[in-house]
């Protein structure tokens, strides 16, 4: 069994990039652990753990859905939070991508994972880096 997304990776300049925001604001959000700037990707799926005959299936429905998307390129916003501001889940970049071509990838992605009975997302897409996640609440007056 293999725990198994399905992202875009980060060339290395947003990685440089992201990698400069989080040196930044890391020393005031102690109460957070970051994540690692060359593995942030963008998350289109999380499907949990897959045996190799669900892998294949995964694969196909994948090159699937990319192929009926033309590349595209996307920028970062800003920051958010998942959670409350005094104990966020996830410290997070948002993404801008204005073609659609993102979000049309994201639904073919899901009808395609559906057609091989994958469970699917019913929540909104929210395009976005996970640059943090909460530990414990934070603490008031030190930040």
């Amino acid at each position: 069994m293999t725990r198994t997304f399905i992202a875009l990776e980060m060339n290395k300049a947003l990685q440089r990039h992201l990698s400069g925001f989080i040196h930044q604001v890391a020393p005031v959000l102690p109460g957070m652990k970051w994540v690692n700037p060359q593995g942030i990707h963008l998350t289109l799926a999380f499907l949990g753990e897959l045996d190799d005959d669900q892998l294949q299936l995964l694969s196909a429905a994948t090159r699937q859905a990319a192929s009926q998307v033309a590349p595209f390129t996307y920028r970062l916003t800003r920051p958010g939070i998942f959670g409350s501001p005094r104990q966020p889940r996830v410290l997070w970049m948002g993404i801008e991508e204005r073609t659609g071509s993102l979000t049309q990838l994201h639904r073919l992605l899901q009808q395609q994972l559906k057609q091989r009975d994958f469970p699917v997302e019913t929540r909104p897409f929210s395009p976005h880096l996970t640059l943090a996640r909460g530990k414990a609440p934070l603490v008031p007056g030190i930040y």
